[in-house]
């Protein structure tokens, strides 16, 4: 299990006197080791943006919803 948070202060857009806000990002991720077919296998969840806060990525574009993969893999 792990977690992350990605914060981003305030900045100046390019060569105008705006400003875009700052906004942090949690982030969550997990995964578990078993055996399947008595081969080595992981499973793995991630969740970005947990809180699935809106907010600006720049000042043209907003950031991702929350997203959710999931992964498995098999060792042979």
């Amino acid at each position: 299990m792990g977690g992350s948070v990605v914060y981003m202060g305030a900045r100046r857009e390019g060569d105008t006197l705006r400003w875009s806000e700052a906004w942090s990002r949690w982030d969550a991720n997990a995964s578990y080791r078993t055996k399947v077919f008595q081969r080595p296998t992981t499973f793995g969840l991630v969740v970005r943006n947990v809180t699935d806060r809106i907010y600006r990525a720049d000042r043209d574009t907003f950031a991702q919803p929350r997203q959710i993969v999931g992964s498995v893999g098999l060792e042979f």
